[in-house]
């Protein structure tokens, strides 16, 4: 879809899905995770504003906390009809949520980041990761 100075519209992807492959798509089942909020101009609620990725990760990824939310927040998202209004209503767009040292931001983060831990152990899943967050 091109470089970072591009707007995102994922009516165009939703519209080739649905061409190729017979599946509607839209704001209530879809979500990107991006670094540039240059992206999310179109459908901004359908977006999560992430911490800058932008290296191979030399964390271990069961000790990435970032990742680790992003776990939680994608099993939270399975469970919700409308992921725009979901990701609306928890502020995920913003990135002061991930990286703001204010006490409630940071609090709804330790509670994801307890979360996402316990769907690891439940799931026995095995963390790996190829890029990690800078910030963490």
């Amino acid at each position: 879809m091109g470089g970072e100075l591009d707007i995102k519209d994922l009516e165009v992807i939703w519209s080739e899905l649905n061409k190729e492959e017979g599946v509607q798509w839209g704001v209530e089942d879809t979500v990107v995770l991006t670094d540039f909020p240059g992206h999310m101009k179109l459908q901004p609620k359908n977006y999560i504003l992430v911490p800058q990725m932008s290296y191979k990760s030399n964390i271990r990824p069961r000790d990435d906390q970032f990742l680790l939310l992003m776990i939680a927040v994608l099993k939270d998202l399975e469970t919700e009809t409308n992921f725009a209004n979901h990701i609306a209503s928890l502020d995920w767009d913003k990135l002061q949520i991930w990286t703001s040292l204010d006490e409630h931001s940071t609090n709804e983060r330790n509670s994801y980041l307890c979360n996402a831990v316990k769907i690891c152990a439940e799931y026995r899943i095995d963390i790996k990761a190829f890029t990690g967050n800078k910030h963490a």
